[in-house]
């Protein structure tokens, strides 16, 4: 069963097989989104996405403190920087990363309720 959240969080529940759950992005108005199927402590970190991590956790960018999306991404070489934009788009989609929107650009800090968690994944080898 998969359940479909409304932008005004209505749940609409309906049963689809996986082929239909593959091409249900592409169906759905942008207002519909799918719940997640894959549960999120089983998420797998890549090796760009554990950098950032890392590089936050360095610094101590933690709860109220923030930093722009753009210095969050300097610890990666150049040529894989946009690469890093997805990824910083992932981890906030996964809840490891609070964005918070600003007149002057996009700030990121790591979620403080997750802490252990994001712990646990920079310590995993990859």
């Amino acid at each position: 069963m998969l359940k479909i959240w409304h932008k005004c969080g209505r749940k609409r529940k309906s049963y689809l097989t996986l082929v239909q759950k593959a091409f249900i992005g592409n169906l759905l108005p942008h207002c519909w989104r799918p719940q997640s199927i894959v549960n999120r402590r089983k998420h797998i970190v890549t090796t760009v996405e554990k950098r950032i991590l890392e590089n936050l956790i360095e610094k101590h960018i933690i709860g109220e403190k923030h930093t722009s999306a753009a210095n969050a991404q300097k610890c990666l070489p150049k040529h894989l920087r946009g690469e890093g934009k997805k990824a910083l788009k992932n981890l906030i989609r996964e809840g490891y990363v609070v964005p918070k929107t600003t007149s002057y650009g996009l700030e990121v800090s790591l979620n403080p309720r997750r802490l252990a968690e994001i712990y646990n994944l920079v310590k995993e080898p990859s």
